[in-house]
């Protein structure tokens, strides 16, 4: 009898420490499939099949692309949804096939910990489009961020180290180190990490240029005061008489007898023979060739007088 209640005991407290499973789904590379209501394709599955290798996979749910997502990892695709990777396989032969297992459930069953105060789809109605985000689960994984992802420019993400407290992370050159919640602004781009999730250690991000970073990328001039100039603008900046060069950047008029290409380039807006020359120089030099074009006029005058007698 002591034997029975027990294994009845046992049997109880496993069915309630045992959460429901959330219902596995596959996809093949490429493949597309409506599942809980969301069209998701399998646009990318990476699978090496030696010690370290990785083994993650990229959706696109509705038109979004997850980035990366390892295996045990995840993704939230919409408020209160995530979509998780189980599992990756390979089938090493002629007609094998790649494929991935994933399954969707809502976020509050998720392994993740950690909430970021401004989420990354929020600012989608701010920045007038969906910023990037995804996860970062190894030391060393590299994100290339670029006008697939909504970037006028092309930027790289890295991972440089990660633990439990904090994740550092380079972009273009420029490192930060970070925890949940936390944001940084590397090489022109807002790197935000929003969630931490349990397990194996992976962080989720959001990533978008800066307004000012968007408005050079896609000036064909030079950006001031929050304005595209076009080359050969001239305008005053800092109080100082300025003007926008072929290199897309602001410089200083040049002043008298400086060697110049265009008349912009000169604060008397006059560039002869490749000098800045002032205003009163230039009417003295146009003085000056009148003189002489006089000069030799008077003398085809005079000729022709002496050649015809002309009183």
């Amino acid at each position: 009898m002591k034997k029975l209640i027990m294994g009845i005991l046992l049997v109880l407290v496993l069915a309630v420490g045992v959460e429901a499973a959330c219902t596995t789904n596959t996809l093949q590379l490429d493949q597309t499939g409506t599942f809980g209501g969301y069209t998701i394709k399998a646009k990318d599955i990476i699978h090496q099949d030696y010690a370290g290798g990785i083994r993650a996979a990229e959706f696109v749910i509705g038109g979004e692309s997850t980035g990366s997502i390892s295996e045990g990892n995840e993704y939230e695709f919409v408020s209160g949804k995530v979509i998780r990777v189980s599992d990756i396989y390979y089938q090493d032969y002629d007609g094998g096939i790649l494929a991935v297992d994933f399954c969707i459930e809502d976020k509050a069953s998720s392994s993740s910990i950690g909430e970021n105060p401004q989420d990354c789809l929020d600012l989608a109605s701010r920045l007038g489009y969906v910023p990037h985000h995804g996860v970062l689960g190894e030391e060393g994984w590299e994100v290339s961020l670029a006008e697939t992802y909504g970037f006028k420019g092309l930027h790289k993400l890295k991972v440089i180290t990660m633990n439990r407290d904090a994740i550092t992370v380079d972009i273009d050159g420029e490192r930060a180190t970070l925890d949940v919640g936390e944001s940084k602004v590397l090489s022109g781009v807002n790197f935000i990490v929003t969630r931490r999730q349990s397990g194996p250690i992976a962080y989720m991000y959001c990533a978008y240029e800066t307004p000012e970073t968007r408005l050079k990328l896609g000036c064909n001039g030079c950006v001031a005061n929050g304005n595209c100039l076009p080359t050969g603008t001239r305008k005053v900046v800092d109080n100082e008489p300025s003007f926008c060069g072929f290199d897309k950047e602001m410089e200083s008029q040049k002043r008298e007898k400086a060697t110049c290409q265009n008349n912009y380039e000169c604060e008397s807006n006059s560039c002869s023979k490749g000098k800045c020359e002032s205003l009163g120089e230039e009417i003295e030099e146009v003085k000056k060739e009148l003189e002489e074009q006089k000069g030799i006029l008077n003398r085809i005058v005079n000729f022709l007088r002496r050649m015809f007698r002309f009183e």
